[in-house]
């Protein structure tokens, strides 16, 4: 488990580095960008274990009992798209945008905590 609070760690900083390739990229850019991965990570860390407990799974993309590699590739996936998609707003948009998912993945990981799913450290 300590592993993976140090990959939940440094892929959330390396995620506020995103914005090097992005013109204009602000400090709040990084901000929001960091705390959307690191709840993408939680996220993601909550549905292997949802999935290792053959719990049904909500999100429809998904479907009910994903395997592990579709679990993995969505969520690496729907990292790589917002942070590569972010960089074509503008900075005070960008910082929207990316509050925007941060938001929704902060709702499913409550979602999943209500549910029983939690992560220990």
């Amino acid at each position: 488990m300590k592993r993976t609070v140090l990959a939940l760690v440094l892929l959330g900083l390396a995620a506020g580095r995103a914005g090097a390739a992005c013109d204009g990229w602000t400090g709040g850019n990084s901000a929001w960008a960091a705390t959307f991965t690191t709840l993408v990570l939680i996220d993601w860390r909550q549905t292997r274990e949802a999935q290792a407990r053959e719990m049904d799974e909500r999100n429809w993309v998904l479907g009910r009992h994903p395997s592990p590699g579709e679990i993995n590739r969505y969520m690496a996936g729907s990292i790589a798209g917002v942070l590569a998609s972010a960089c074509v707003f503008p900075s005070q948009w960008r910082n929207i945008w990316l509050a925007g998912f941060a938001l929704d993945r902060l709702i499913a990981v409550r979602q999943n905590y209500r549910v029983g799913v939690r992560l220990d450290f």
